[in-house]
């Protein structure tokens, strides 16, 4: 194997790492998403959803962790066999991305909060009737400083005092919300553009250390 060779093998492995380390970050974020530091929302709106993407998130990491091991033992062993495995799924992982990285800028938060005013003034009616929905709100009320569903007018409409939590903020949680899942899907878009990068390059590399592989 000429220099080139080994420098491209060592570049790949970097990637393919960056990929695992990413894989990772999604097991570890979904695990978070389902413990009960991370479940405050689910009394908020459909836990369901909720639970349902963050598992979504633990499978797609899970599956990034074994795109990574075919690709690094493939190129360190020279597995013609496995570098062909690795591409074909990392193929599949780049289109997903890079739909993501679309639905992310082009979406936006739209999808997400289609309906949330509804749920959202759904839970409110529970605030007085259930701890975990009470404090689920006032967990989201300190740390968004909003109050209700669109303002304190919503406690007074349903006969209840305003909470503690509100403090003296006048904004409603919802607006904040929308603008805090708008935000973070546009994030969301761009790091779906810097992963397609990571995957289209180790697409390149693995193709190049492929051909080098005597068959």
């Amino acid at each position: 194997m000429n220099c080139c060779e080994s420098i491209i093998k060592y570049l790949f492995g970097l990637v393919t790492l960056a990929i695992f380390l990413g894989g990772c970050g999604l097991i570890g974020v979904g695990a978070y998403a389902l413990s009960n530091d991370g479940a405050t929302l689910g009394y908020l709106i459909d836990s369901d959803l909720l639970s349902g993407t963050a598992i979504v998130m633990i499978a797609a990491g899970g599956l990034i962790v074994v795109v990574s091991f075919f690709g690094c033992c493939g190129a360190f062993q020279e597995s013609r066999c496995m570098l062909g495995t690795f591409f074909g799924l990392v193929l599949v992982l780049f289109v997903l991305t890079a739909a993501g990285a679309v639905a992310g800028f082009v979406l936006g938060g739209d999808a997400i909060t289609e309906g949330l005013e509804d749920i959202l003034n759904d839970s409110l009616n529970n605030y007085a009737k259930d701890s975990d929905t009470k404090n689920a709100w006032d967990d989201v009320q300190e740390g968004f400083e909003c109050c209700g569903v669109n303002g304190p007018a919503d406690y007074n409409a349903r006969g209840i005092p305003k909470p503690d939590s509100c403090g003296a903020n006048t904004d409603g949680c919802y607006q904040k919300m929308v603008d805090f899942i708008d935000e973070n899907s546009k994030l969301f878009g761009a790091v779906a553009i810097v992963v397609a990068l990571f995957l289209f390059l180790s697409m390149i590399f693995s193709c190049s250390i492929r051909g080098s592989i005597a068959s």
